[in-house]
């Protein structure tokens, strides 16, 4: 935790980047803002609703982006801090070791909170956490290399993941793709790390490095003397570029056209068409915050995402624990044998802080909204907004919560 001094912040902070951030983790923190729960009711709502919840395999969505985008900004910010910390001359040992130490705190943070919501302790590199200490090692290992060595690294990482679920595919018979019993499970069963419900893997980490190091090339990007145009002009065709790879590799869409695929499009095994497409929505969501910000100098707006994005860890951390104690803090209130069906579907509403009773405003205020098709949204936008004021009241003290 810091308090650095009162007032704005440094002016060689990239605004935009902060912005970037706060809009992903309160994306994150949202919970989807209860949109599924709103399309079970009103059904004009699905194709929104379905942008906030995750592919069951293969596809994107706006909800798979989340993660991408913050490995995406870590790498952005490993550039800024590598260049402040040379600034102040340290030298390369001393910054490796902060290197490991940041990397051990947010594995060592991610597995408290895996143990706070499990109520098991337990060693896994799943969650975004773990991922991304050991992605920030891998990327830190070429950050004084330069651009080429790095985009040559983020292209061989991608490559290696490839070939290691192709080649474990072919030997033992199998889709290398398919859910279960593919090389990545296969990698967490020998190392005696327990399975994710979620089919997620520990070798995700190779090919979400990649991630980061895309991150590091954009940073390397915005800390060039370019100008804000030039910049801009990068970002979009870097995006284009992406989004058009990772379309091929992944055999494009039924919608629109269609081909074998080299590589299916799969978030929960991170694999390189899913990475690089995801890249190209990081490269023009950033382009979009730092168009308005840099280029145009219209920073206003962007206060409440920034609130959020100087403080991450906190938000982060914060919706962690809400949401893994919902369903516990429910049931103290509304044991599990009620037969209220209105109470019972206000608790399954939430997925972060389900107490938020609308029933009851039939008594207080002569409407009752429990049925409203909007009840969902309302009530985790009021969730959201308790967890942005959380922050605001951090960052008025001017308390930062890094690692």
């Amino acid at each position: 935790m810091s308090r650095p001094a009162a007032g704005a912040p440094a002016p060689s902070r990239l605004i935009s980047l902060d912005a970037y951030r706060g809009f992903t983790m309160l994306a994150m923190a949202s919970g989807g803002l209860g949109l599924a729960g709103v399309a079970s009711r009103n059904a004009n709502w699905t194709s929104i609703a379905d942008q906030f919840d995750h592919r069951a395999w293969v596809g994107c969505v706006f909800w798979d982006l989340i993660q991408p985008s913050f490995m995406f900004i870590v790498g952005v910010s490993m550039v800024l801090s590598y260049a402040n910390r040379q600034g102040q001359e340290q030298s390369w040992p001393r910054q490796a070791l902060h290197a490991c130490k940041r990397a051990a705190l947010l594995c060592l943070l991610g597995m408290f909170l895996d143990w706070y919501g499990d109520g098991q302790l337990g060693v896994q590199f799943i969650r975004v956490l773990q991922q991304i200490a050991i992605g920030y090692l891998i990327a830190f290992a070429v950050l004084p290399l330069g651009p080429k060595v790095q985009g040559v690294t983020a292209i061989l990482l991608l490559v290696g993941h490839s070939a290691a679920f192709m080649i474990y595919g072919r030997l033992n018979g199998i889709d290398p793709w398919q859910p279960d019993g593919n090389f990545g499970q296969r990698l967490d069963m020998l190392l005696h790390l327990k399975l994710s419900g979620g089919k997620y893997v520990t070798f995700n980490a190779i090919s979400s490095a990649a991630t980061i190091l895309f991150g590091v090339l954009v940073g390397e990007l915005l800390r060039s003397p370019a100008s804000h145009g030039k910049k801009l002009g990068v970002l979009i065709g870097a995006g284009a570029a992406g989004l058009l790879v990772g379309f091929v590799l992944s055999g494009g869409d039924d919608r629109l056209l269609a081909f074998p695929a080299l590589v299916p499009m799969i978030k929960k095994l991170w694999t390189a068409s899913f990475a690089i497409f995801a890249a190209g929505w990081t490269c023009w969501m950033l382009a979009v915050f730092y168009a308005i910000i840099e280029g145009l100098a219209f920073t206003a707006w962007a206060f409440p995402f920034v609130v959020v994005g100087m403080n991450s860890i906190a938000m982060y951390v914060l919706a962690q624990i809400f949401r893994g104690n919902a369903r516990r803090v429910a049931n103290l209130i509304v044991p599990p044998n009620t037969e209220n069906e209105t109470i019972l579907a206000q608790r399954r509403l939430c997925d972060i802080v389900p107490v938020i009773d609308f029933s009851s405003w039939r008594v207080h205020f002569g409407v009752d909204l429990s049925h409203w098709y909007l009840t969902p949204l309302i009530e985790n936008a009021i969730i959201l907004s308790i967890l942005w004021l959380a922050c605001l009241w951090l960052y008025r003290r001017q308390i930062f919560f890094k690692l």
